[in-house]
């Protein structure tokens, strides 16, 4: 596993089972490892994987190449996950 699937996956874990986008979405079809669906408050539906927030980790690894996977808290899952989905923080 790279530095980067392993930053995604930590994301992934610590934005959905760690609560960091809970004051903003609902989870479904977590599979617990790889994907899931992100719902909105209106109830936009959003799948996001590790392909597709590994794009999002790898600028911010980009800048950031000393960053760990240990490193990962809720808010900066909740903002690479939004990063994914949207291309900016929309939650605040």
């Amino acid at each position: 596993m790279t530095s980067t699937d392993a930053v995604t996956q930590r994301v992934l874990l610590e934005a959905i089972e760690g609560g960091g986008i809970a004051h903003w979405a609902k989870v479904e079809d977590w599979d617990g490892e790889r994907s899931a669906t992100i719902v909105e408050p209106g109830g936009v539906r959003h799948p996001i994987d590790l392909d597709h927030a590994s794009v999002a980790v790898a600028d911010f690894l980009s800048r950031n190449p000393e960053f760990r996977p240990h490193d990962v808290d809720g808010d900066l899952a909740d903002e690479i996950v939004q990063l994914s989905l949207f291309g900016s923080v929309v939650y605040l």
